[in-house]
């Protein structure tokens, strides 16, 4: 039920050289042998000598065979694409192995951020768009990929969607609620409330006042529960409270305006102007008032501490009661989660109580003559705005004036992207399947797998001989990440076409009838939540796309979620040397694997169930820990950022403290893919080198990883990041290189450069 708005852009394609063929005599040959390999020398000495640049010295590199693949001179070729051999690593790591990066990945005015894993999500994006826009190779009526196909063919329909208009939305929605007042189509008298509210909130998918969404509960790992939250705005609360967003808020009232004139206007119905412009501002002022008032409420309230404790939840019979009978939540709820057995005494999980009760409160008090046609004008909003992008272009495009009103961009979502998007989070295992049988290579899942048990190994290693853990907890440790899963690349049935096609059996695709489509799906949706609530989901079950490209440890079920997308790195590859893959792949693993079992993971047990099983000297010596690294993060600079409105640059510092636990993980968890590295290199031996680097291997390791945290960002996006305390990539890298003894031994830094931190942390050695 949330929207989501994503950037993009195409990845940059690197021309082809193309060498025409040319007839020579023999001692012409020989001189242009005699010239390339001169040549050659030339450039070796070149490389050799740009990379010594600045005050290091490196360890002198040992003579070892090149690597002469194909992949590794394409990993070589993008490591040095983005290399700014004019910066000394030892002064800066970061500048140095990305100092290219923003050159090669240039922003625009629509653009605000690229980052490696962004490119690569884009590009797994465009893989995809390809086989949707190609034709089902199973083209039988039940089939999973045939529905997804067409869906996404009807979702960009744009011809057949000007036809309509607004009719669907008019015929299909607002009927059902019991029509609107703007149109006249409405009876005051008759009109429920209450049925206009399950309605809009079940069949319609659409949040109006509060949302409800299904939960694993925080004390039990093996139970779900349902959530009510705060939502029912269409903005975030901020725009409808300060001055300062009066321009935002008078754009949006405009907004408001154009969808309901074209909304009079696809309903045929004949209205004299001056009483349609008054209907639209009584509309208007009806819906807008609500979320205003919703949005004061959201000022004026916090969360609810701990909600899922059982002193906090409720039931929905007593939440009713307590909250004056103005929401029958009770009702709602029943009618949602009817194939799941909820009644009058389940439980929810309040995560705004004091806000749900306020809101209740509000609606209370609306005057009693005008209540009905101000909840109606305010309902059928909600539904217009959630559904406008589902209509003709005239809709679509009064939701773009808005957007580009409130952020000043000029991008927005084509309808090829919100299409995927669409397809994305409905079919996702289908769209999956679609990407993995034919973008992905088993053998990167092999080689991930050998990565994470040797991960593993270094890990327990570790923890055994370290001094953080007591010998209880060391135990405790060992036997949770013995039975730690790895999910990698992607779930097995997503092979099996019987397995596929079950999952959508339910689902009416028809390729010319696009919004009959979304709601047959909001049907699916509702579903498959009261499956959720009632069968519980699996540890079998996969939380991710397969083609995403971030990974996770799921603490509650103990595993390591890898997806197919992810392991499309250009520095990965299972063919490439395994300071590469140790590199930019086990990092990320390492540094989810210490949360496994740092004080976030201590909350799930060995068993995935909710319990605390560090000992209070493992906490005393984690928190000495944690502090070593808050001083290690704490007052670094972030900026300086040119931000409009200020004459000066704006730098602002990294509060160390609140960062501490992500810096500790992210350390460690590279230290521990180094070791792991060793331990794999002492077994099977000294691996080739990196073509055209004269880089040590144990170098290429560390370049390796930092190379995953390349960016290019706007300084207005950056200032807003760092004002939430969301700590830039170079700042991270350099701050975990400079702990590692590692990476000052690997590249020879003195102890005087920034890059050799004067006192280093430890969580595990």
């Amino acid at each position: 039920m949330a929207e989501n708005y994503k950037e993009f852009d195409k990845s940059q394609i690197l021309p082809e050289i193309h060498i025409r063929r040319f007839s020579f005599r023999v001692r012409e040959l020989i001189l242009a042998g005699l010239a390339a390999v001169t040549l050659v020398a030339c450039l070796i000495l070149a490389i050799i000598l740009g990379a010594q640049r600045g005050s290091v010295t490196y360890p002198p590199v040992v003579a070892s065979p090149i690597c002469n693949s194909p992949p590794c001179f394409r990993a070589a070729a993008y490591t040095i694409e983005n290399l700014n051999i004019s910066v000394d690593p030892c002064q800066n790591f970061h500048q140095y192995v990305c100092g290219n990066f923003p050159k090669n990945n240039p922003l625009n005015p629509e653009i605000s951020q690229k980052t490696v894993f962004w490119n690569l999500y884009y590009d797994n994006e465009d893989k995809l768009r390809t086989l949707m826009e190609s034709p089902p190779i199973r083209a039988t009526v039940w089939s999973s990929e045939k529905k997804l196909k067409d869906l996404f063919n009807s979702c960009m329909d744009d011809y057949g969607k000007m036809s309509l208009g607004g009719k669907p939305f008019l015929d299909k929605v607002i009927a059902p609620i019991g029509g609107w007042n703007v149109l006249g189509n409405w009876n005051e008298a008759s009109w429920n409330f209450q049925a206009a509210l399950q309605k809009a909130s079940v069949d319609f998918w659409t949040p109006c006042l509060f949302t409800f969404r299904v939960t694993t509960d925080y004390y039990s790992a093996q139970k779900r529960i349902i959530e009510l939250d705060l939502s029912g705005m269409g903005m975030f609360y901020g725009y409808y409270i300060r001055e300062i967003n009066q321009k935002i808020q008078n754009d949006y009232k405009d907004f408001m305006r154009t969808v309901a004139d074209l909304l009079i206007r696809d309903s045929g119905i004949k209205m004299n102007e001056t009483m349609k412009n008054s209907s639209i501002e009584q509309f208007v002022l009806d819906a807008y008032n609500i979320e205003f008032q919703l949005a004061n409420i959201t000022t004026n309230t916090l969360p609810t501490e701990d909600p899922h404790h059982p002193d906090k939840k409720i039931t929905i019979r007593d939440l009713t009661s307590q909250t004056g009978g103005m929401i029958d939540f009770t009702g709602l709820l029943k009618y949602m989660f009817k194939e799941s057995g909820v009644t009058e005494s389940t439980y929810v999980a309040l995560k705004e109580d004091d806000w749900i009760r306020r809101m209740t409160a509000m609606v209370g008090s609306l005057p009693a003559n005008e209540k009905n046609r101000i909840l109606n004008n305010y309902i059928v909003w909600r539904l217009a705005k959630r559904y406008v992008q589902d209509l003709s272009w005239e809709y679509i495009h009064a939701n773009r004036d808005f957007y580009v009103d409130m952020t000043g961009m000029a991008a927005f979502m084509g309808t090829w992207r919100y299409c995927f998007n669409y397809i994305s989070q409905y079919f996702r295992d289908a769209l999956g399947a679609l990407y993995v049988r034919d973008h992905f290579a088993d053998k990167n899942k092999e080689k991930v797998h050998e990565i994470t048990n040797y991960i593993k190994e270094a890990l327990i290693d570790s923890v055994l001989k370290g001094t953080i853990m007591d010998q209880d907890t060391k135990v405790s440790a060992r036997a949770k990440l013995q039975r730690a899963v790895d999910k990698l690349g992607y779930p097995d049935f997503m092979m099996d076409d019987a397995q596929l096609d079950a999952i959508y059996a339910s689902i009416t695709v028809n390729r010319s009838d696009y919004f009959q489509n979304v709601l047959n799906i909001n049907t699916f949706q509702q579903a498959d939540l009261n499956r959720r609530l009632k069968q519980m989901d699996t540890k079998d079950d996969w939380l991710y796309r397969t083609y995403d490209t971030s990974m996770n440890f799921i603490n509650s079920w103990n595993q390591l979620l890898v997806p197919a997308g992810l392991l499309q790195f250009p520095l990965y590859d299972y063919s490439l040397p395994h300071y590469s893959n140790f590199g930019c792949i086990g990092g990320l693993i390492g540094h989810y694997y210490i949360h496994s079992i740092d004080k976030w993971g201590s909350m799930y047990g060995p068993d995935g169930m909710y319990s605390n099983w560090w000992t209070n000297e493992t906490k005393d010596n984690y928190d000495a820990a944690e502090s070593c690294f808050s001083r290690a993060f704490d007052n670094k600079t972030m900026g300086p950022y040119k931000v409009p409105g200020n004459t000066r640059p704006i730098s602002i510092l990294v509060q160390g403290k609140r960062f501490a636990w992500e810096g500790m993980a992210e350390t460690s968890g590279v230290r521990l893919a180094y070791k792991a590295y060793k331990n794999w290199e002492n077994k099977n031996g000294n691996e080739l080198s990196a073509p055209g680097m004269n880089k040590t291997n144990d170098q290429m390791f560390f370049i390796s990883y930092a190379q995953t945290t390349c960016f290019s960002r706007t300084d207005e996006l950056s200032y807003n990041y760092a004002l939430g305390q969301r700590i830039p990539e170079d700042v991270r890298t350099n701050t975990v290189m400079s702990q590692l003894d590692e990476f000052v031994s690997a590249f020879n830094c003195p102890a005087t450069s920034p890059m050799n931190a004067k006192e280093k942390c430890t969580l595990f050695s």
